[in-house]
């Protein structure tokens, strides 16, 4: 078994075993609180993608108004569920994008592909759900496609291209600080950072969230990092930018 199949099995193994034990306590105890949250991340993307061995790279900043015109499709959402001690959490993040530029008889195209899903147990050692300190631990998956392709519009020249196409299963851990600040108004700040397939990733948000009487208006700032490899190809990935969404409880 080589050694990417033993991380994967091995992260598989203790997401399992994280999941089952939140399962079985949500079925002893119920009263669960749950909820569903769609939200837009209004976020800009900077990519680095470079193969040193061959001395080439190539780097993109975008803003969001920037991304917007480019891009190709994108979904976010997040899910939670709450019990008195422990809890789980999913967030799920799709984009895809593709940019096309010419400048001094050269074509170039560049187009990112990715999925971030990130699945984790919860665990507070306070007795109340909306405030204290929660520390989680569970993975981060990333499947993600890069490629930078350049065309110069001679003929018989041939086209150069940088391309990253591969999964990435990380061990995930983090915490969450949650504060209420009056009756309907709440907010939180959660950080995690990952590692294993990757060569590191690191997340943070600080989020406002105002109840409503089924739900929760929830407005607030994210910052995501991954640095990425496959073989001789290095890539970082950067979204960063505000996000509003409404979180369903049931």
């Amino acid at each position: 078994m080589s050694i990417g199949k033993r991380t994967r099995l091995s992260i598989g193994l203790a997401v399992a075993s994280l999941a089952s034990a939140s399962l079985a306590h949500a079925e002893q105890s119920p009263d669960w609180d749950w909820s569903v949250e769609p939200y837009v991340w209004a976020a800009g993307l900077d990519t680095q993608v470079a193969a040193p061995a061959l001395g080439v790279s190539a780097k993109q900043d975008l803003s969001f108004k920037e991304v917007t015109d480019i891009l190709q499709g994108a979904f976010m959402v997040r899910m939670e569920g709450r019990g008195d001690h422990l809890g789980m959490q999913a967030n799920f993040n799709y984009f895809g994008l593709g940019k096309g530029n010419d400048r001094n008889g050269v074509h170039t195209r560049t187009d990112v592909d990715a999925r971030v899903l990130d699945l984790v147990a919860t665990w507070r050692p306070g007795e109340q759900r909306d405030r204290g300190v929660d520390v989680h631990m569970g993975m981060r998956y990333i499947d993600a496609d890069l490629s930078v392709a350049a065309a110069p519009a001679a003929a018989g020249t041939a086209p150069r291209g940088l391309d990253l196409d591969r999964q990435f299963a990380d061990l995930l851990m983090g915490a969450r600080v949650s504060l209420p600040l009056s009756a309907r108004w709440s907010a939180s700040l959660q950080a995690d950072a990952s590692a294993g397939q990757t060569r590191g990733t690191w997340s943070a948000s600080l989020l406002a969230q105002y109840r409503m009487a089924h739900g929760a208006w929830t407005v607030g700032y994210q910052h995501l990092d991954m640095k990425l490899g496959q073989n001789a190809v290095d890539a970082h990935v950067v979204l960063s930018g505000p996000q509003v969404g409404y979180a369903f409880g049931f």
